[in-house]
């Protein structure tokens, strides 16, 4: 009897620990698409649960869990995609020892428009080649490279080609953690000065009603 193995469901070898170590750039790509730092944070293991189940199901290797992590964040973000990500931006800058050519880039790379910003930073900053750009964005390869071809000359009228190594140099968007008191726990349940005050109030006010019980008691 023929037994037939193409029923078996493929395992995926794709580990959590794999999928911590692209959250990073996940993170500030979604960022700089949006412009929502805040937002992003949450989306982002949302993302991040939801390709790691369905690599499990469908057996994906490395490759295709990278571009399905890009995809499936940008369906997550449709409503917000597209954003002009300029506060998101004076934020990581400030304070930071970033050179001012690298903002000056980025400023340009924002004056392309939304979709070629998108293009350009997944070639360029997330190494994505032109096969795998069209999958995530969801268009054909050769509009992609045409795409590109118009940016770099639209870049190079400005800036030299190699230049485009500084997009890997742009800061990194950290994910944003949640901030947790550190008040001890006896400082929660201490009473405070007027706590005691009303205890002692009450105290009083129980003895007397005991006293005028006991006088009633005895002498009525």
């Amino acid at each position: 009897m023929e037994t037939s193995q193409q029923s078996q469901p493929q395992t995926s070898t794709m580990t959590g620990a794999w999928f911590e170590t692209q959250k990073a750039l996940l993170y500030d790509f979604m960022v700089r698409m949006t412009g929502d730092p805040q937002r992003m944070t949450t989306i982002l293991l949302e993302v991040v649960r939801a390709v790691q189940d369905q690599a499990k199901e469908q057996g994906w290797d490395q490759a295709q869990c990278k571009i399905k992590l890009y995809q499936t964040a940008k369906n997550f973000c449709a409503d917000r995609w597209y954003k002009p990500p300029q506060t998101a931006l004076d934020g990581i800058y400030q304070g930071t020892n970033a050179h001012d050519k690298l903002r000056e880039i980025e400023e340009l790379i924002i004056s392309f428009g939304p979709f070629e910003r998108e293009v350009l930073l997944l070639r360029y900053r997330y190494g994505f080649g032109e096969h795998d750009i069209a999958q995530i964005v969801k268009k054909k390869p050769e509009l992609i490279n045409e795409k590109l071809k118009q940016l770099m000359k639209e870049f190079k009228r400005s800036h030299k080609e190699e230049d485009t190594k500084s997009l890997l140099q742009f800061p990194l968007f950290q994910i944003e953690k949640e901030e947790y008191s550190t008040v001890a726990l006896s400082e929660l349940f201490e009473p405070q000065r007027g706590d005691y005050l009303r205890i002692l109030k009450s105290l009083f006010w129980f003895l007397g009603i005991l006293g005028m019980l006991y006088l009633y008691w005895h002498y009525g």
